[in-house]
């Protein structure tokens, strides 16, 4: 909608100080369902109006430049993939930064991305000050930037899903399905739309997607026991990690329906986790009496 109104001659502003609430599906199966909406509807729009936006929209080159970085974000994420599935043999043949220490092969790589995460993640905690009723603090500033630890691993963990959802926009059809993702009134706590009644959207799973997250795993299992195998202790690390959080996103399958890895009751589980340990303590007998 941004860029058709862009297109018919309108122009928009943001304005910080008011804050609209939004809310985030408050499950992973349902956050993974809106992801795959936005990324395919935005290589859709691509597919639509880039060659537009190119060559016959009216607009300065630095203008064109950012409307371009926007329209076009959703390739982050087969960048990414590209990376990250072609490291692997660059590392095993030789041809990396850490060819002679792999130590210092696997900072250079690292840092950059660390840098640019911590540089990110304090301006938008900066810059957010009128999203929250608190006064900025040290503490509260801390406790913000904070929150980019779970968005790595998370968003880690959604590669090969983000991924699939890339492909299916740049060459599946159009005229797809708009999957709706419910919401629950968190944010605002109303009171009013918990009592009305709601329609319910049935989440779609979508088992190519799953596909390519197990492939994702076994891929990076595979060369986590190759580095090991060789010595590269840092690397191997490095493969474990990607293929933990792409199974940490995985296990909550239908967390929808309270259900964890597909079919497991979410709340069974968690009390069979809370018993197990007193289930395996040795009882011990009480002293015998003189």
């Amino acid at each position: 909608m941004s860029f058709r109104h862009l297109f018919a001659g309108y122009r928009t502003k943001f304005v910080k100080e008011i804050v609209v609430p939004s809310e985030l599906p408050a499950t992973y199966t349902a956050y993974k369902a809106q992801q795959k909406r936005w990324t395919q509807g935005w290589v859709q729009l691509q597919r639509l109006h880039l060659r537009r936006l190119l060559f016959e929209y009216q607009a300065s080159w630095l203008r064109r430049l950012h409307l371009l970085y926007h329209m076009c974000i959703s390739w982050q994420w087969p960048i990414w993939m590209l990376w990250i599935l072609t490291l692997p043999f660059l590392i095993y043949s030789g041809y990396w930064l850490g060819a002679s220490n792999p130590t210092v092969g696997v900072l250079l790589y690292l840092v950059p991305s660390i840098l640019w995460l911590t540089v990110s993640a304090t301006v938008a905690s900066l810059e957010t000050k009128h999203t929250y009723p608190e006064r900025l603090t040290p503490s509260s500033f801390l406790k913000r930037v904070g929150r980019i630890v779970p968005q790595v691993i998370i968003s880690t963990g959604m590669l090969p899903h983000q991924f699939s959802a890339f492909l299916e926009g740049l060459f599946g059809s159009l005229a797809s399905e708009f999957e709706r993702t419910p919401k629950t009134a968190l944010v605002t706590g109303a009171t009013a739309l918990a009592a009305a009644p709601r329609k319910r959207y049935k989440i779609k799973i979508h088992w190519p997607y799953v596909l390519a997250e197990l492939f994702f795993v076994m891929f990076q299992l595979m060369w986590a026991w190759l580095f090991f195998k060789i010595g590269l202790i840092w690397c191997g690390l490095a493969a474990l990690f990607l293929a933990a959080c792409v199974l940490y996103v995985a296990f909550f399958y239908g967390d929808h329906l309270g259900k964890v890895c597909f079919v497991m009751d979410r709340k069974l589980l968690a009390e069979w986790v809370r018993v197990r340990p007193r289930l395996a303590m040795p009882e011990r007998s009480a002293p015998a009496r003189q």
